[in-house]
């Protein structure tokens, strides 16, 4: 990734995949809360 943070739409997408990936990691806890 050496171009990360190379202009404003990258760090835009990076952040989306983030808050993307942040809430599939919320929803799996979740699923995993009600199996325990």
């Amino acid at each position: 990734q050496d171009n990360f943070g190379y202009d404003l739409s990258a760090v835009e997408a990076a952040k989306k995949k983030h808050d993307a990936i942040e809430t599939d990691i919320a929803a799996f806890e979740e699923r995993v809360q009600a199996l325990v």
